[in-house]
């Protein structure tokens, strides 16, 4: 069976594949009629889809974060492509293996020079001095094993080693730009940078893209204080000012972070705007 990826679709074209479950909402038309909402996802990208036969039946089969494997056709709708299902069920084992199901359909390979951006950013944390420094290593250190594996939620680094790669571009961004921002506390920016998405260490299961009973209670960023907290018992004359700095880097509360996580929020914009 050739399968077809979000990448390739066409107008009127016959697909066959195996996509992610980003998001499901079961709705109704204006006639009273059930549909299903879906947003799918694979390696080269992401795609509305519609179940509108069956609905219920359907619904029943899958679950948001399910792999599915899906049959339908592709249409056109509001300047996008769309998805038309006619069937759809979750990869529950290994069955599908023989029809060629692979997690690389999924989840992209880790980009090439991961071992340079690893390399980059363990040498800006050994640059930071004091307290940061230790704090960053020792999460590192501890959580080396998915640190360096899991993905970052957005299509460019939804791959192995993305929340890597997406800090070594932050970091790169503000290198290119720092000159001009004497006012910016470099140590506690990249602090901010290096510790903000912490919480994808748990938000995924060793699948790397489907998400952890822990991620379906609890949200990212409480999944990153949670963490930093199991770190900063080791730290007990911690101040409360930094402990209070790093917390608000991972919650971006904007009712209290300083100039320091607001740049850094800046630079996540600088980010999006460069397709970062």
């Amino acid at each position: 069976m050739k399968l077809s990826c979000v990448g390739d679709f066409k107008v009127g074209q016959n697909i066959s594949g195996f996509y992610l479950c980003k998001e499901k909402y079961l709705k109704k038309t204006r006639l009273g009629d059930s549909y299903i909402d879906l947003i799918l996802q694979d390696v080269t990208g992401k795609v509305r889809a519609k179940v509108w036969n069956h609905a219920n039946h359907f619904s029943n089969k899958f679950t948001k974060d399910h792999v599915v494997a899906v049959k339908g056709s592709i249409v056109e709708f509001n300047n996008s492509y769309e998805i038309n299902i006619d069937s759809i069920n979750a990869i529950r084992d290994r069955s599908y293996i023989n029809y060629g199901y692979s997690n690389k359909l999924i989840i992209g390979d880790e980009p090439k020079d991961l071992k340079k951006n690893k390399k980059y950013i363990e040498s800006r944390i050994k640059r930071i001095p004091g307290l940061y420094s230790k704090i960053l290593t020792r999460i590192y250190n501890l959580y080396n094993s998915k640190i360096e594996k899991v993905p970052f939620d957005n299509e460019v680094f939804f791959i192995r080693g993305g929340l890597f790669r997406y800090t070594y571009c932050l970091l790169n961004i503000y290198d290119s730009i720092s000159v001009y921002y004497k006012d910016i506390d470099s140590d506690k920016l990249v602090t901010c940078i290096m510790i903000m998405n912490i919480g994808y260490i748990d938000y995924y299961n060793d699948d790397l893209f489907t998400v952890s009973e822990k991620a379906k209670e609890l949200n990212l960023n409480i999944l990153g204080i949670n963490l930093l907290s199991k770190v900063l018992v080791n730290y007990k004359s911690i101040t409360d000012e930094d402990r209070d700095f790093l917390k608000e880097c991972i919650l971006f509360d904007k009712n209290r972070y300083d100039k320091n996580i607001s740049f850094a929020k800046h630079l996540i914009s600088l980010g999006k705007i460069n397709n970062v």
